[in-house]
């Protein structure tokens, strides 16, 4: 089974209720604490968190982008 996951395409609203959420919730959101509950979650709580990170900064820098790709044109 192949999982199809385009992170270049997170809406706004999901990267919002992320944040408010769980990664806002520095006390009960701690990498470290998910660590010691379980191995496996750690990393998928890292991933969640680098996901959104790096949606923000996507989203910071797409109308740069769009300016570069019209003066190319």
């Amino acid at each position: 089974m192949v999982m199809n996951f385009d992170k270049d395409q997170i809406k706004t609203s999901a990267k919002k209720f992320i944040k408010t959420n769980y990664l806002d919730k520095k006390e009960e959101f701690n990498i470290d604490k998910i660590f010691k509950a379980s191995k496996a979650a750690g990393p998928l709580a890292m991933w969640v968190q680098s996901l959104i990170e790096y949606a923000e900064i996507f989203d910071k820098i797409l109308p740069l982008r769009n300016e570069v790709s019209e003066l190319q044109a």
